[in-house]
């Protein structure tokens, strides 16, 4: 089963006020409260695209695939979609590093962004 993994995706995002940041990307505050709260059937093609440039991402990283137990799909394509973990969130990482250290810290981070960047 395919569906919409929108909180997931905010989550990892790190984003604080979702239904605020949506709007920002011109999603009303209703249509923004049902995307957050998962309460709808369907995205309009337009609607994904302010999706993906509000997250930096693509469709794929929109949907998320729910193998079928009946349905043996282990080398289909389809397995890419599975979502199995989400990203830590940066303020629990934050929290357990000493101030003394936060600039360290935040420097490595912007060396490996840049790194990863690269590929």
């Amino acid at each position: 089963m395919l569906k919409y993994n929108l909180k997931r995706l905010i989550n990892n995002r790190a984003v604080f006020q979702p239904v605020g940041y949506l709007q920002k990307f011109g999603f009303t505050k209703y249509t923004a409260s049902r995307i957050y709260g998962g309460h709808f059937s369907s995205l309009k093609l337009s609607q994904i695209e302010k999706l993906c440039i509000a997250f930096n991402c693509t469709p794929n990283d929109l949907i998320e695939y729910i193998p079928d137990d009946k349905i043996k799909t282990l080398n289909h394509p389809l397995t890419t979609l599975i979502r199995n973990q989400e990203a830590k969130k940066v303020n629990e990482i934050f929290k357990d590093i000493p101030v003394d250290m936060l600039s360290d810290f935040t420097n490595r981070i912007d060396e490996l962004k840049k790194e990863m960047l690269k590929k």
